[in-house]
């Protein structure tokens, strides 16, 4: 590899990740599930591999280069959905559809790249391609031509395009955490089988302060709304999801270190590798979370 190609390869944009940064310092505060260790570093220094996306049958950096393009439009998504959530909630008509349908065909896809993207979908997607092919084919490979090509993302992109978008906003004092794959996926009462079935729910933290959640219209019972305040428990609920859709790393831009380990404590399975990438929640009138198997 030549020395003029990017080498330490994200697969979280740090463009999404300098949302999440300590205002004070500039910094994550980073927490490392595995090792149960926590630190701060800048956000090019966290969620990347070297030669992460590299294949020999590809351009050099072409994976890298063609994200990178799509990456450019994240600060937009971003503005779109902070400004929108502001002007519902202070105009008291949080039932008005909060974006443009341009812009929220955009965010899906921006949403459905990153679930794709990262370690975790390529640990799901090696076991898929051996459990069909053996040993016969490069699942790593394969997933890296894969995300190379638009056609990968446009069954998801419809089908969740027709699902109710939330923007949930968190009470001042709380913040929401993201993670090293922060499109978090479950089923509502443990129904669904996968990404493309019916009831999955997909949580993604744009900031801090503000959730898109996704959700099949068919899941939902009671008034649609598409702004939330909600309440303190809901965002300590929606950062259990982070924990566990993370591959290992959880971020924020405050102190995380001790509330990730008592819920590691008060619930093990979340470390556990077989459960990554989509867990099974149960949401009760009073969030609880609770691991179901995959």
């Amino acid at each position: 590899m030549s020395d003029s190609l990017t080498k330490n390869q994200h697969f979280v944009p740090q463009t999404y990740l300098r949302k999440f940064v300590n205002q004070d310092t500039g910094n994550l505060y980073c927490f490392d599930i595995p090792a149960r260790r926590g630190f701060q570093p800048k956000p090019g220094q966290v969620a990347a591999q070297n030669w992460f996306y590299e294949i020999e049958d590809i351009a050099p950096n072409a994976v890298e280069k063609l994200l990178s393009r799509w990456e450019m439009r994240i600060p937009h998504v971003v503005d779109v959905v902070e400004r929108a959530g502001q002007s519902r909630l202070k105009r008291k008509r949080p039932w008005l559809r909060p974006i443009s349908h341009a812009d929220r065909l955009e965010l899906t896809w921006l949403m459905v790249v990153q679930l794709f993207r990262t370690p975790s979908f390529r640990t799901r997607w090696m076991k898929y391609v051996e459990d069909a092919h053996g040993d016969n084919l490069d699942a790593g490979s394969l997933h890296s031509n894969w995300l190379m090509n638009p056609s990968t993302y446009d069954r998801y992109v419809s089908f969740w395009s027709t699902f109710h978008l939330s923007i949930l906003a968190a009470p001042q004092g709380t913040s929401f955490w993201t993670s090293d794959n922060p499109v978090a996926v479950t089923f509502g009462a443990g129904r669904g089988n996968g990404l493309g079935t019916g009831h999955p729910w997909i949580h993604f933290p744009i900031t801090p302060t503000v959730m898109i959640e996704l959700r099949d219209p068919a899941s939902i019972v009671g008034k649609l709304y598409t702004v939330y305040q909600i309440t303190k428990s809901h965002v300590d609920w929606y950062n259990t999801l982070q924990v566990a859709s993370a591959k290992r790393q959880v971020y924020a831009s405050d102190p995380l270190n001790i509330n990730v380990c008592e819920l590691l404590d008060a619930q093990p399975a979340l470390v556990k590798e077989s459960l990554q990438l989509e867990r099974r929640g149960r949401e009760q009138r009073k969030p609880t979370f609770e691991i179901l198997s995959p």
